[in-house]
């Protein structure tokens, strides 16, 4: 299972942000996108996911077009966590993780599973809008790892940035045992100590 990047060019109106990207990543593996802010690292990742159509090149995710793949096929395939996990309504931890899997199959164990690889289960009956933003990034890990298929692609935009420094070496020890069990990872960081 790969994420290919072919001659990539993305832009927005008329600045491009970048142009030419290749790149490769591949199961088994963590990718890295090092980079300062605003030098184009998040809207490379909204190219890779589908969000943005790129200006010229392409994107396959499996050997299919990342912007021709829809609904639970690419929910299957792909998941995606933002920079800033937003949920409009007061769900709880359990139901916003539970939303990784809305477009397929309801799978409890997959959700409680994910709670507790995240330890998330004390604060799984918690309004999502009362935890601190690092507790929010680890339920939008949580969510993702509840939709997306074994040995799936997980697309992290700084998914420690507002962790402490103790769930933040859980969560890239928790994505280690994710890329041994055979999970595409590509993390987007200006973090250099991190990577």
């Amino acid at each position: 299972m790969t994420i290919e990047i072919d001659g990539l060019t993305a832009g927005y109106e008329r600045r491009t942000v970048f142009a030419g990207i290749t790149a490769r990543a591949e199961a088994g593996r963590i990718t890295t996108l090092i980079g300062p802010n605003a030098a184009g690292k998040t809207t490379l990742l909204r190219c890779v996911i589908g969000a943005l159509r790129p200006r010229a090149g392409r994107v396959r995710v499996d050997d299919a077009s990342a912007h021709r793949l829809r609904g639970a096929e690419l929910a299957r395939r792909l998941a995606y966590v933002p920079q800033h996990v937003a949920v409009a309504a007061a769900f709880t931890v359990r139901e916003v993780v539970a939303l990784g899997r809305y477009a397929l199959a309801p799978a409890p164990e997959r959700i409680e599973a994910a709670l507790t690889r995240l330890e998330l289960n004390d604060v799984a009956d918690t309004p999502f809008p009362a935890l601190s933003a690092g507790q929010q990034q680890r339920v939008g890990l949580a969510r993702a790892i509840a939709q997306v298929e074994p040995g799936g692609h997980l697309v992290l935009d700084e998914p420690t940035a507002a962790m402490d420094l103790h769930h933040a070496h859980e969560c890239y020890r928790l994505l280690g045992e994710l890329r041994a069990e055979g999970a595409t990872i590509v993390i987007a960081m200006h973090d250099l100590a991190a990577a």
